[in-house]
């Protein structure tokens, strides 16, 4: 099924979020014909002929780019537009396959990405937004500009890349000859079932945390906060004014406000707004109530889309317009074209790409907190990808030990990075391979776990770790931790730098060396919790300083009240009664601090 992907004019609409509604994988190959708009009077052409294909019994998928909506406002049809793809495009398809297509692991990487917009550049435009604003000539402004990169490689390879990723509900590949778009969209445009059309405006943002605990603060932060819940707002009462174009009177609703959804990087506030179509309604009709979306343009519509124009430097083309196909049965589902990639070809596997990003520009709006969200947002494509599994090193003898803490911790993360946890598959593998134990051994058993819920399991008897009643000596690192790195949060394969001073300790001697973070705070060992006891009170760094939950660090927080966490400095290292290392292998076992 993959081959299919590289034939020309082959489209691949992939839903990957079962919370989203939008689990369909649809794949359209050899268009019988293909419908094209490359001039704004041809717009509205397109459209009818969209119709009149589906009076034929077939299927539509395609786009309609972003300045395809000038074609539906007389104000701005007198636009010169110059595109290097279509205005619309769909194909004319019988049935799409429905078979899910198997993807590899591929591991693609985008070089020289730059933004065509400089800092300077850019907080000018916003400046002149915000007068705009506090003239009263507009609400909002949706201001955007294009990352532009280099590509050497297999282009689908990308798209597999790019989708493990970023997981959301709105993924699509267009193979389009010359050009192939890359999607992942987390929005919904509109989708109609049953003659109930179905909006989905997103707006509002907010950084991810490094631990569930500190998402869940973030996430309640952008749910309560006037700025973007206004924001929200403001879109969802202009997208309720457009839908009451092509609806029936009073049958808007809204299921929906302020709803948060998680991605990888960051959180995106939705409101969902639904209406019954009146009878015998079209798709053009559809596009010129709605197109394009307002929670890319901002508010008023017109007025918005003609600062845009002004100050944009070149059409967004695809990007901000919208994705997606509709059926005999005149059900459609389209997304907005945000998170877009697109590709054209120089040469054999080599490719120049464009992909735009942008953010609302209200009156409270601050040009450098718009900035850093624009990048916030483009980090899916410039960050490589993170390979890993989560792991939980677990003691044995005769039975799991704390393996209810264990479990609850891998939940916990595997919930954090969206892997599939099936806690039930876990216990029994574990079950089953404790039957090859030696009762009056003791382990300790490694559970790792993929992103796919796959397991892989590992021991090895305790006594060969050759530590026994020998003296427990621990050193300073030289290399700093960072509390912002979410990893440190979490136990994971991602651990090299840890790896590395384990190998260093062992050649020198060492049990374990302690790590300081990035303000010179006590955090942990590579493979310890650290515990220093002055007057009889047993100390340990906060989580926030950038260190793992512990297993057996928790159980004595639980179990000793003269434990507690505290930020600690070197000094009270080196100046401690006496220094305890912890892990659920081992326990609490006392160390000496030693120069190396």
């Amino acid at each position: 099924m993959r081959h299919l992907l590289q034939k020309p004019y082959s489209i691949f609409l992939e839903g990957s979020q079962s919370w989203s509604g939008n689990q369909n994988t649809l794949l359209f190959e050899e268009p019988e014909q293909i419908i094209e708009a490359n001039t704004l009077s041809e717009v509205g052409i397109a459209l009818e002929r969209v119709e009149k294909a589906l009076q034929r019994g077939r299927w539509l998928a395609g786009y309609v780019s972003y300045e395809a909506g000038f074609a539906f406002e007389k104000k701005l049809q007198s636009r010169l537009v110059e595109t290097p793809l279509p205005l619309v495009w769909f194909g004319e398809y019988r049935a799409p396959l429905l078979d899910a297509i198997e993807f590899g692991l591929s591991s693609q990487a985008v070089a020289q990405v730059r933004w065509k917009l400089t800092k300077e550049e850019y907080q000018k435009a916003i400046a002149k937004i915000l007068a705009y604003i506090e003239s009263g000539d507009v609400y909002q402004v949706n201001f955007t500009g294009k990352l532009t990169f280099d590509f050497q490689g297999d282009a689908l390879g990308l798209y597999e890349t790019l989708r493990r990723k970023q997981v959301v509900a709105y993924a699509a590949w267009l193979n389009l000859g010359e050009h192939v778009v890359l999607s992942f969209s987390p929005e919904c445009f509109f989708r109609i079932t049953d003659g109930v059309i179905e909006a989905k405006p997103m707006k509002g943002t907010a950084r991810r945390g490094r631990t569930t605990q500190e998402d869940q603060t973030m996430a309640e932060w952008l749910r309560q906060d006037e700025k973007n819940r206004a924001e929200n707002l403001m879109i969802v009462d202009l997208i309720r004014n457009d839908m009451g174009r092509i609806c029936k009177t009073g049958s808007i609703t809204f299921p929906s406000l302020f709803e948060i959804e998680r991605y990888q990087t960051l959180f995106q506030m939705t409101s969902t707004v639904r209406g019954e179509l009146k009878e015998n309604t079209t798709f053009k009709e559809i596009f010129e109530a709605l197109f394009p979306c307002g929670s890319i343009t901002g508010a008023p519509k017109i007025r918005a889309i003609e600062i845009i124009d002004e100050l944009e430097a070149e059409p967004r083309g695809i990007y901000t317009g919208a994705i997606g196909y509709i059926s005999p049965k005149k059900e459609a589902c389209f997304s907005v074209a945000i998170r877009t990639v697109v590709l054209k070809k120089q040469g054999q596997n080599h490719f120049v790409g464009e992909m735009g990003i942008g953010s609302g520009i209200t009156i409270d709006s601050e040009s450098e907190s718009e900035y850093d969200e624009c990048w916030l947002k483009a980090n899916f494509l410039t960050k490589p990808v993170e390979d890993f599994a989560l792991i939980e090193s677990i003691r044995f003898h005769r039975q799991y030990k704390w393996l209810e803490k264990h479990l609850a911790r891998m939940k916990n993360s595997a919930h954090y990075f969206d892997f599939h946890f099936d806690e039930g598959a876990v216990r029994r593998v574990l079950n089953e391979y404790a039957q090859h134990f030696k009762l009056d051994q003791a382990y300790k058993v490694r559970l790792c776990l993929s992103r796919t819920g796959e397991l892989e399991v590992s021991h090895f008897p305790l006594e060969q770790t050759g530590e026994g009643g020998e003296e427990i000596r621990i050193a300073i690192a030289e290399r700093r931790t960072n509390s912002a790195d979410k990893f440190f949060y979490h136990k994971t394969t991602h651990r090299q730098m840890y790896d590395e001073a384990l190998q260093l300790a062992h050649q020198l001697g060492l049990t374990d060396f302690i790590f300081l973070n990035e303000r010179d705070e006590l955090a942990e060992g590579a493979m310890s919790n650290i515990f220093v006891e002055k007057e009889g009170i047993l100390y340990t760094p906060p989580i926030s300083a950038g260190i793992l939950a512990g297993v057996y660090r928790g159980y004595v927080l639980e179990t000793n009240p003269r434990a507690r966490e505290w930020v600690l400095k070197l000094e009270d290292l080196k100046y401690a009664e006496r220094i305890w290392i912890c892990n659920a292998i081992r326990g609490m076992r006392e160390a000496k601090l030693v120069r190396v």
